[in-house]
């Protein structure tokens, strides 16, 4: 469930380093895309890792490559021409973590800095793990994107790592396959699953503890500090909404702030952020289900935590409350039956030790 505002979602924002690997394979030329007088950037600030365009104006973009030119996987082919170099200050501080789970982590934190409305999570699985990314703004994805995601995470663990730890499963999005063989090539012996409720590679646990051949913990604590200074900005260009959503999900698994509290933190009275929010399309209330139902779908995928657990995990309680909640949120379902797909989908997991 998507309980944004379309105007806000249509103002999430993009780095504008998204299009360089699609250029690269395409061939084409910055200044023949429609991008300066949209959005008012010119073809040189591809130059600059800082600069970003609307999150709906780099779909449209990606769609008018489609148009114009005729290759076959696309989007696989781009995200296998990802450079972590050209990412900023994000991808400077990937490459000084100490290990892949170190930089998985790093990256589910800050992912942000390079797409506004992207979200990842690592979630071990007993002997494999799942790196799951999604969207969370109602734009629509084309299946380029999916498929851009998903090879782009492979190609930049593989550039950490000096070499690419093997890939178990690469789950999509969507459902349709152009070109079976653009798959074979970019994740090679892989089970690829389609139509799956979150894209996502699962490969082995022990991965994780491969060392990165740049680890340097000096430099990753310079990279940390800018890396948060440019994510407070972007916070603060998002607006109220963002920062609400954003003050939820750090605090909702310790205890659930009061709307007074919230507004607190946020240096406003009560009737100032309920304005602001109104503002911007939104309430509250709104903010809050969206945040509960996503951290729900994303606990609910560790079938080690169990329904008392979740329930309190996004600030509920009582079970029961949840699962009302739950019922609002996808009336087609319940939580048990939720789990149960996700149950059939995941593999099994084995005791440690």
């Amino acid at each position: 469930m998507d309980r944004s505002n379309g105007a806000t979602d249509s103002a999430t924002t993009v780095s504008l380093r998204w299009l360089l690997p699609f250029l690269r394979v395409t061939g084409t030329a910055p200044g023949e895309l429609s991008l300066p007088t949209r959005e008012g950037v010119t073809p040189v600030e591809l130059a600059d890792p800082l600069a970003r365009v609307r999150h709906t104006a780099m779909v449209g973009l990606l769609h008018q490559l489609m148009e114009e030119v005729n290759i076959p996987g696309l989007g696989l082919r781009a995200g296998a021409r990802v450079e972590v170099n050209e990412l900023g200050v994000f991808g400077h501080a990937l490459r000084s973590c100490a290990t892949l789970r170190a930089a998985i982590e790093w990256a589910s934190r800050y992912v942000r800095l390079v797409h506004g409305s992207l979200e990842c999570q690592l979630l071990d699985q007993g002997q494999l793990v799942r790196w799951e990314v999604r969207v969370i703004d109602r734009v629509p994805q084309p299946a380029l994107v999916n498929d851009f995601m998903l090879a782009a995470a492979v190609s930049i663990t593989r550039q950490l790592t000096g070499n690419c730890p093997p890939i178990e499963e690469v789950h999509f999005k969507h459902s349709s396959v152009s070109d079976p063989l653009e798959y074979k090539r970019a994740f090679g012996q892989a089970v690829l699953r389609f139509g799956e409720r979150r894209n996502a590679i699962v490969f082995a646990r022990e991965c994780l503890d491969h060392p990165l051949v740049l680890a340097h913990p000096v430099l990753l604590r310079a990279y940390q500090a800018q890396a948060d200074a440019l994510l407070e900005e972007l916070y603060r260009s998002e607006g109220t909404r963002g920062r609400v959503r954003q003050l939820l999900l750090s605090s909702l698994n310790l205890t659930q702030p009061s709307f007074d509290d919230l507004a607190r933190r946020l240096g406003l009275n009560g009737s100032t952020l309920r304005a602001r929010l109104r503002a911007e399309g939104t309430t509250y209330s709104e903010v809050l289900q969206e945040v509960r139902f996503g951290l729900a779908e994303q606990y609910m995928t560790d079938l080690r935590l169990g329904m008392a657990e979740i329930s309190a995990l996004v600030g509920f309680s009582q079970v029961s409350t949840f699962y009302r909640a739950f019922r609002r949120w996808l009336p087609d379902t319940t939580p048990r039956a939720f789990r149960e797909l996700v149950a059939r989908r995941s593999p099994p997991a084995k005791p440690e030790g």
